[in-house]
């Protein structure tokens, strides 16, 4: 019912905070900061609120995935018991209708606190929802489109309802670096056979090089140099370990 709950449950439960931090709420919150914003109790309650209304959206994609898509797959990976599978014969609806209104509750409260509309944040979110539905249901080439739209939408959304007017060049830098690279790897793991670990090491050394060789022309903030220096240790550690492990 609650946002985030249910990654927790089904996904990554027993390392859920670090890799959660690092790769799905600390880039929006970092980016959030290169529009000249700066760390105080406003700013922190609006990346909070921007972020938790997304993704109350964005774990419909996974339960539905989790509940229903697998009725069509010919090779499922369940994530849910049965008896979960039949809670959600029985209440699926209301969850559904919960999660709705926390986004319509965290919209109401942005609006609050900024005095500016929502329609265009409320509007995103329904459209990663619709993305979410053609992801599940088509098992074909076209769920790399999809999926390259929701890694957009989960990066990008939360940050409307800060600013509208994104910096070009911090924008390119962080596309690269969580939608396109996450989408990337998606194709890379679901079309090929090739060990997509050296692939992520080589990606992430390539990009911190190409920010260090144009740091003169490419102006990101302190935050962004700092963040993608940590995210970057931590890929490569956790490609590493699991390379060691097969």
């Amino acid at each position: 019912y609650f946002p985030l709950t249910y990654r927790w449950h089904t996904r990554e439960r027993k390392r859920f905070l670090i890799p959660f931090l690092l790769t799905d709420f600390l880039p929006v919150f970092v980016l959030g900061l290169s529009f000249g914003k700066t760390i105080n109790i406003h700013y922190i309650i609006m990346i909070f609120l921007s972020f938790f209304a997304m993704f109350s959206i964005y774990e419909i994609g996974y339960i539905i995935n989790d509940a229903i898509t697998i009725r069509i797959e010919k090779d499922p990976v369940l994530r849910l018991t049965q008896n979960e599978l039949d809670y959600f014969e029985r209440k699926g609806l209301f969850i559904f209708g919960v999660r709705f209104s926390f986004l319509l509750l965290f919209c109401i409260s942005l609006f609050l606190l900024t005095n500016d509309t929502m329609t265009c944040f409320l509007l995103c979110n329904i459209a990663l929802l619709t993305t979410y539905f053609f992801h599940n249901y088509y098992r074909n080439n076209i769920r790399f489109i999809t999926n390259t739209i929701l890694n957009i939408g989960k990066y990008f959304i939360p940050l409307i309802s800060i600013d509208f007017v994104f910096p070009l060049l911090s924008s390119i830098a962080y596309f690269i670096f969580f939608p396109f690279f996450r989408s990337l790897t998606y194709v890379l793991e679901k079309k090929t056979t090739a060990n997509v670990n050296v692939f992520q090491i080589i990606f992430v050394l390539l990009f911190l090089a190409f920010l260090i060789l144009l740091y003169s022309f490419i102006k990101l903030s302190f935050y962004e140099y700092s963040f993608y220096g940590l995210f970057s240790a931590y890929k490569i550690a956790v490609c590493l370990l699991q390379m060691k492990r097969k």
